[in-house]
């Protein structure tokens, strides 16, 4: 999926044509214009996404709770990706002291990574079993000690069911995770009713922004247009969620799972479209003879 994809481009020095690949850039390297011969030489590459680096979230100041894109203890497993649901479910439970969630690498199909998402209480005399949440809540549960906690940071019964949906849907699939009542900016003076890390590939994500236009009250409403132009200078796109249907908002979840896997699939169908350009540190042209 898209987060071990890679797509970059590279300008050659000399006559200016781009060229596309969809390798690891892991030590410095020459590259041969196609079109005028010219040796280019690119430096190692492995940039950071953008994404934030911290987040704290939580509808109630007293109690807000510190993310990172991943654990820190456990930065280079293959399950710790930027803001997925792995990512965070780890950083939650061990902020809320309610099971230790360990995910592991069970194995590979197709060439798809497949997780072990396994839960046990701190003394572990009792356990382990499967996390209901990464589940999608079809382990015979409806609830579990740490969804309790992780839902309370919604602001709104609306988020709640709407966060339920998201992870009823996502199931244990490899996913960014709807993250609920994000504050943003150092200053903090919008806090969005969830954000979402879309990746697009390992170095480039489509941030998003989720509001639901009917889980407040009409003053919030009235300020919408206002608050959405301030979380746009932000590096954000917001994504409005109007729950019209009988369902509440169970079809803006499906519609917001699919857009999220259209844009995760987007490296592997139009890799032009989500290339970061790489830097020439130099350039040697063609030898006449």
């Amino acid at each position: 999926m898209a987060y071990r994809d890679r797509a970059w481009v590279y300008t050659c020095g000399e006559c200016h044509d781009r060229w596309r690949f969809q390798c690891e850039i892991n030590s410095r390297r020459v590259l041969r214009c196609g079109s005028c011969d010219a040796e280019n030489t690119v430096r190692a590459f492995d940039p950071a996404p953008n994404v934030p680096t911290r987040l704290y979230i939580g509808y109630d100041r007293r109690h807000q709770v510190s993310l990172f894109p991943v654990p820190p203890e456990t930065p280079s497993e293959e399950w710790a990706q930027p803001y997925s649901t792995r990512s965070v479910l780890y950083q939650l439970s061990r902020e809320f002291h309610e099971c230790n969630y360990s995910p592991s690498v069970r194995g590979r199909i197709m060439g798809e990574t497949v997780f072990h998402d396994l839960c046990w209480l701190d003394d572990e005399r009792s356990g382990p079993w499967s996390c209901h949440m990464m589940s999608g809540f079809t382990r015979g549960e409806e609830t579990c000690n740490l969804w309790t906690k992780i839902v309370n940071l919604c602001q709104t019964e609306p988020e709640r069911r709407f966060l339920r949906h998201y992870l009823t849907l996502v199931k244990d699939r490899e996913f960014p995770m709807l993250i609920p009542q994000v504050r943003l900016g150092v200053a903090e003076r919008r806090r969005a009713d969830f954000a979402v890390f879309v990746p697009l590939q390992r170095w480039k994500y489509d941030c998003l922004i989720i509001e639901l236009d009917r889980a407040h009250t009409q003053d919030r409403a009235d300020a919408d247009h206002d608050r959405e132009l301030e979380i746009v200078a932000q590096g954000y796109r917001v994504v409005r969620c109007r729950g019209q249907s009988e369902r509440g908002y169970y079809d803006d979840v499906r519609d917001l799972v699919e857009q999220i896997e259209t844009g995760m699939k987007r490296a592997a169908g139009d890799p032009s479209s989500v290339t970061v350009d790489i830097p020439v540190v130099k350039s040697v042209p063609a030898s006449p003879f």
